[in-house]
């Protein structure tokens, strides 16, 4: 398992999951967006364990690299995942992300169906380019819409 290496928490988590984990763990630090994307690519699954989240951009980076998204089922992310794209679990209720990762291990999700979903979602809704000409659009529209 990969985590960030960085965050209010990340000496203790590190700490922790080190001595729990018996050095099966990695951590990377920040990156430029290229080699991040890159760096992703490495992956299968992407897991999120958060209580709140208000823009899930990494999630939106791991759906877009082919990653299988597990993810805890709160509203920050019920714009981009629901149970087509996604596994989401109880971040309250003991056991149910092994549950989850257990899902994709086992093959009981159709993974190639949910990665072409994100791909495409990631395509229309998610790609910072296109959102930002869009923004651009509507600000264009908006100074001719005052003259």
């Amino acid at each position: 398992m990969t985590f960030p290496d960085w965050g209010e928490e990340s000496d203790s988590f590190r700490s922790l999951a080190q001595m729990e984990c018996r050095g099966k763990i990695n951590f990377y630090s920040l990156m430029p967006r290229a080699l991040y994307i890159e760096f992703l690519n490495g992956f299968d699954l992407y897991i999120s364990a958060a209580r709140s989240d208000s823009s899930p951009s990494s999630l939106l980076d791991a759906m877009g690299t082919g990653m299988v998204p597990i993810v805890s089922d709160i509203p920050g992310v019920k714009d981009w995942v629901n149970n087509d794209n996604a596994l989401l679990f109880n971040p309250q209720k003991k056991g149910s992300l092994s549950e989850a990762v257990w899902k994709v291990l086992n093959n009981e999700i159709k993974i190639e169906e949910m990665l072409r979903r994100n791909n495409e979602l990631v395509d229309k809704k998610g790609r910072f380019t296109a959102n930002v000409a869009r923004t651009i659009e509507i600000m264009q529209e908006m100074i001719r819409a005052r003259q």
